[in-house]
């Protein structure tokens, strides 16, 4: 990674969606896990309920006499059909209101048909047998009153006999009767526990993603990669000459021999100042000669020019920005060394990180390399 006049703004690929979201896959999980069983406990909650349908073919004779009985329209039989008039005469033979029907039946149409099905929801399998069966009797009764009506009206007012005039004035009839269901027809509780947590996954997605992406600290290497945009170095103290071995490699030392790379030192800076000079120990044993360890704090109060100067005549050395050390003065020492070691942590500030970023102006030269440390204490 060379250097930097200012951040990089990262592409936004599949691939970090997805890393993205699996740095969020407690909360993901978590969300999956409390719908799930919000479902699965309304769905045991949840009284079962079972439908029945009773299946009728409207049947219109085209007239009668000479009267011509209107074309059938399909819409109007439906609404007739759940009609309170109709509900009325079903309510006679059942226990229920024709009120309480209201909310039990449904009727529906098939497009370019005659059919009507009569829907009946209960808590009971053969209470909505009864009422599908009820309602269909019922409307095909009121239907057969208003036909034999129309006849008595034209018999009334026409001198011909009637007899030859004798045509099916039934209406309709009933082609398949609603048997008692075996099955509930609202979902189980495993059901509903499925469907909690396929909600559970469609909000987590979202919230996941924004999590890791408004995140105020870093918590993984993974994270300051995707800021930085290049690839990151990763310091694990469980495994820490291996990754030590690594780091140098990334800078060019694979023999750790600072000549070799052209280099006359190493800059190590950190918003935590102990944690840079941590890694300034860790680093003096890797690197041949032994560099010099030195700490831009002690010349906070000198001027550029006499931390340059000091720097120059003590090298080779590491020089690290301890407490009450400025970013400036980190990248003066960058410029006179060859190469700096940004390092943050799992507390580092996402926002810093950007900052620190932002604010890099060094040589061309200079080699730029960011790394994450992860103490032992950390997993993962």
């Amino acid at each position: 990674m060379t250097a930097h006049t200012q951040e990089k703004i990262p592409l936004l690929t599949l691939g970090t969606v997805f890393q993205r979201l699996g740095r969020s896959w407690r909360l993901l999980l978590a969300l999956v896990l409390l719908f799930g069983l919000a479902g699965g406990v309304y769905g045991a909650l949840t009284p079962a309920s079972y439908q029945a349908s009773s299946r009728i073919q409207v049947i219109q004779p085209s007239a009668i006499g000479e009267i011509r009985l209107p074309t059938l329209d399909m819409d109007t039989e439906e609404a007739l059909a759940g009609s309170r008039s109709v509900l009325e005469q079903a309510a006679q033979q059942l226990p229920q209101e024709a009120s309480q029907l209201r909310s039990m039946i449904e009727v529906a149409g098939h497009s370019n048909s005659t059919i009507l099905d009569v829907t009946a929801t209960a808590s009971d399998p053969q209470q909505a047998a009864d009422i599908a069966n009820r309602v269909a009797q019922a409307y095909l009764g009121y239907r057969k009153q208003e036909l034999t009506g129309q006849l008595e009206s034209y018999r009334q007012t026409s001198s011909s006999s009637s007899n030859q005039k004798e045509l099916s004035l039934s209406g309709g009839k009933i082609i398949s009767q609603a048997q008692a269901p075996s099955k509930p027809s609202n979902f189980s509780p495993l059901q509903t526990a499925f469907i909690g947590a396929g909600l559970g996954l469609l909000l987590g997605l979202p919230l996941a993603y924004a999590a890791d992406r408004y995140a105020r600290r870093l918590a993984s290497p993974q994270r300051l990669a995707d800021i930085t945009a290049s690839p990151v170095a990763l310091l694990v103290e469980d495994d820490q000459d291996e990754s030590l071995s690594l780091l140098l490699r990334q800078l060019g030392l694979p023999r750790g021999q600072l000549a070799e790379a052209g280099l006359r030192g190493l800059t190590v800076y950190s918003p935590q100042p102990e944690l840079a000079r941590h890694l300034g120990r860790l680093l003096a044993h890797q690197l041949s000669p032994t560099p010099q360890l030195l700490d831009t704090a002690l010349y906070s109060s000198a001027s550029p020019a006499e931390l340059a100067q000091a720097i120059e005549s003590q090298q080779p050395l590491i020089v690290t920005a301890g407490q009450g050390s400025s970013l400036s003065q980190a990248l003066l020492a960058a410029d006179q060394t060859g190469a700096l070691l940004l390092a943050f942590d799992a507390t580092s500030s996402v926002a810093q990180v950007r900052r620190i970023l932002a604010s890099l102006t060094l040589d061309r030269q200079v080699k730029l390399l960011c790394l994450f440390y992860r103490p032992s204490s950390q997993k993962g």
